[in-house]
This record gives C-alpha cells, sequence and structure tokens, in this order.
C-alpha cells in the first residue's frame, strides 16, 4: 500500500484541491493565513501536496507515492507578490496547534526560519505525541538558531542530484532535489529544492509504515536511513 494507514500534517502554503489528480485523494485543507496571499495560485503547498496525494486523473496523470494516506493540509503560511512563501508565529503558531489535535503519524514541514520560542514550545508538544518530523533542510543558520530547532525525532531533507557524493550528518536524509509534481490550475512542472525532496522523504516514510505499523519512532527514521542507503548504493 502507499500510505494506507498513516496521516500526515503539512504545513505549507495553500494547496489547488480542484486539480484533477487531487479529487480522488484523502485531502483535508484548512487555512490558518487568513486573507494574505492567493489561495488558489499557491505553487509550493501545490507541489507538496502532489507528491504525496496526487492519484492520475488520466493515463498522463501525476501519482503521489503516499497517495493512499490521509493528508491534512494546514495553511499556515502564503505566496507574497514575488513568489516566495511567508509564514509568521501566529500563522505557525496556530498551524502547529492544529496539528497537535491532530496528532499525525507524519509531519511535513518544506519551510524553515530563525528559532521562535514559542514555536519550540509547540513542537516539544507535537514530538511528545510521537510524531516523525521532516523539514526542509536550512544551509543559512546553525541548527540552534533555526526552525525547527533539531531535536529528537526530527530529521532534516537535503536535496541532492541523483549523482551526489556527499555524506550526510545523522540528522540530514539525502533526497531528489528535482520532482514533476503538479501546480494550480490543472498544470504540472518541475520543482526544485530541499522543500521538494522533504515530501519525498515523507512518502517512504509513510510507506514504511505501512509495511512495519508497530514501529516506533527511531524505528521508523532508521528503516528510512536504510532505505535511503541502499538507493544511493544502486
Amino acid at each position: 500500500s502507499a500510505g494506507r494507514s498513516v496521516t500526515i500534517a503539512v504545513i505549507d502554503t495553500a494547496v489547488d484541491a480542484d486539480h484533477p489528480d487531487l479529487q480522488r485523494s484523502q485531502l483535508v485543507t484548512r487555512n490558518f493565513a487568513g486573507r494574505r496571499g492567493n489561495p488558489e495560485e499557491e505553487d509550493h503547498g501545490t507541489a507538496v501536496v502532489g507528491l504525496l496525494s496526487a492519484i492520475p486523473s488520466t493515463e498522463k496523470g501525476l501519482s503521489g507515492a503516499a497517495h493512499e494516506a490521509r493528508v491534512h493540509l494546514l495553511r499556515g503560511c502564503w505566496q507574497a507578490d514575488n513568489g516566495r512563501g511567508r509564514c509568521n508565529t501566529l500563522t505557525l503558531a496556530l498551524a502547529l496547534e492544529a496539528a497537535i489535535e491532530l496528532d499525525p503519524d507524519i509531519l511535513n514541514l518544506s519551510l524553515t526560519g530563525r528559532r521562535d520560542r514559542i514555536l519550540d514550545e509547540l513542537m516539544s508538544v507535537l514530538l511528545q505525541k510521537d510524531t516523525r518530523v521532516v523539514a526542509a533542510h536550512d544551509e543559512t543558520r546553525q541548527s540552534n538558531a533555526r526552525f525547527p530547532a533539531m531535536q529528537e525525532g526530527i530529521v532534516y531533507a537535503y536535496g541532492v542530484e541523483r549523482d551526489a557524493a556527499l555524506e550526510p550528518a545523522n540528522d540530514v536524509l539525502l533526497a531528489p532535489r528535482h520532482a514533476l509534481s503538479l501546480t494550480p490550475m490543472g498544470g504540472y512542472d518541475i520543482v526544485s529544492g530541499h522543500s521538494i525532496a522533504t515530501p519525498q522523504l515523507v512518502a517512504m516514510a509513510a510507506r514504511l509504515m505501512d509495511h512495519h505499523d508497530d514501529a516506533t519512532r527511531s524505528d521508523t527514521i532508521m528503516n528510512l536511513k536504510d532505505w535511503l542507503a541502499d538507493y544511493y548504493e544502486q
């Protein structure tokens, strides 16, 4: 199965839930960013959710790697006029509170920012509930100066080229930097970055959890590392 027994929370910009390849997915959306941005045209959240949840509407459609999972898009960010995603402490805190209430198996954070004491406290509560957290790697900040800050239960996704020869740290997992995913208004495009590596790792973690439904959080992360080691050795 492709994550059938797993619940995934995604904190990101909005998703185009009307995209044909999301019509049959188990997708729930909630908005904590209010009227900021234009939810109907935000492509980042649409791309992230597509890599998880898409079910092809035609023979040329996209299949998300965890398309049987229950995915909750918690809009805690919005897309600014320059195309970049923006969040603030309030919107992220509201989205994290919703995630705590949801108690997901995995949290996808394809975002980063400076460390914030309020967000740290909410993240600690979520981690105490045994949620696995996969966040985009932040090359501009030390691990103790960024959100989410490094702690047990959090791993960072580092997007690489297929033939990359890198030795990741214990808290960093490598995944493909580029992917084909969904765009608003029923489209498709190539997307790139650490934030795109994140849902690919989340999807694989969901599939592994389906095969090992009694696995602890540490077991899931170890299984994921073993699978990735095999992948990059091939």
